[in-house]
């Protein structure tokens, strides 16, 4: 069981170094990618505060590794509701084309945990409330790249948006002017 599972890793991160997402994200996200690059900042900041002060470090993992997570998620949210809410869609869009942009960095896939946060955790019920991750997928089916799921005896289905001629993605690395 455990060589299965480290095999099954083995192959899941070697698929994350070659995913490519659509080009349509990076055509869409453009006039974001600064914004995109802001919100990252916010939540990388809290994450490397995180780390430096020790608190990532402590005996409790799992809870050093929850709160700050957590502390991220609230900056995230914090950055986000500086804008007007027509406007998140295209800085969530901005922020993925910003992160694939970066591509893998040190033999590492790319880290989009920014885009795909969870809400908070609910209090008095199971799970969470709605987070980063449904408004990234409610973005990206603003601009076409993926259906709503629809609901069958069997289960949810997600249809995906087909096009003709569709490229299934290219990798695409560019280097912003970084002052």
């Amino acid at each position: 069981m455990e060589r299965h599972r480290d095999q099954y890793w083995a192959e899941v991160e070697a698929l994350a170094l070659e995913a490519c997402p659509p080009v349509a994200l990076f055509e869409h996200g453009r006039d974001w990618l600064h914004v995109g690059r802001e919100l990252r900042q916010a939540y990388s900041r809290v994450i490397r505060q995180a780390l430096d002060g020790g608190e990532l470090t402590t005996n409790d993992t799992s809870a050093a590794l929850s709160t700050g997570f957590d502390a991220a998620r609230n900056a995230s949210e914090a950055f986000l509701s500086q804008w007007p809410a027509d406007k998140r869609d295209d800085l969530l869009i901005g922020a993925a084309a910003y992160l694939y942009m970066l591509g893998p960095q040190n033999g590492e896939p790319v880290r989009d945990t920014l885009i795909w946060q969870l809400g908070r955790k609910r209090e008095k019920e199971n799970g969470r409330e709605p987070g980063i991750a449904q408004m990234m997928l409610e973005a990206l089916r603003q601009i076409g790249l993926l259906g709503k799921p629809v609901w069958t005896a069997a289960g949810a289905v997600l249809h995906y948006v087909e096009k003709s001629a569709r490229s299934a993605g290219v990798p695409v690395r560019c280097l912003l002017n970084r002052k």
